[in-house]
């Protein structure tokens, strides 16, 4: 229960992410951690544009204002929206916090030691696509919808990272477990 004369103060950890998330006030329990700093290839630039498509918020960490530039580009070239709050030097006398859109953060020579958080508001949901074998399930004689049935009916169903499915009736249960 919160006092209404309470007043809370959230001390971060050490982390740049931390106390990026403090300063800004947005948790980073439900958002994805990555790192191209030293490791900015084409490769983690695939790996990190896929992590914004499908999550609303990713915490970056940079080499500097260059890696800023490559990411707002990246993001401008799959057509997201995206908002970054750039941390520059944070914990240092001179800390800064800026947001920035996308046209801003391309532009971006500011230097310094950056910790990045991309928002993506409209964050696709990936979809479900982790299907069974046969074999995965112990069932001994007991019988079960067969393999391939069951497959195609998870494909033509498109169901959505975060979506409830009730399968009523489901038997043995393979279909709901796949």
């Amino acid at each position: 229960e919160r006092l209404p004369d309470a007043n809370i103060r959230v001390l971060p950890g050490i982390s740049s992410v931390s106390y990026l998330s403090a300063a800004v006030k947005e948790s980073y329990d439900d958002a994805i951690l990555f790192s191209i700093h030293g490791r900015n290839d084409a490769f983690r630039l695939n790996e990190l544009i896929d992590h914004i498509i499908y999550n609303r918020k990713t915490f970056v960490l940079l080499s500097g204002d260059e890696d800023l530039r490559n990411v707002a580009g990246i993001t401008e070239d799959h057509n997201l929206d995206c908002r970054f709050i750039v941390g520059k030097d944070l914990s240092y006398d001179d800390e800064k916090i800026l947001i920035l859109n996308t046209k801003e953060a391309k532009a971006y020579e500011g230097g310094g030691i950056l910790t990045l958080l991309v928002i993506n508001e409209n964050a696709k949901k990936r979809p479900v696509t982790g299907l069974l074998c046969d074999d995965m399930f112990i069932r001994d004689k007991v019988p079960m919808t067969k393999e391939c049935i069951r497959n195609e009916s998870i494909i033509r169903l498109n169901i959505l990272c975060g979506d409830t499915v009730y399968d009523i009736g489901g038997g043995t249960g393979s279909v709901a477990i796949s």
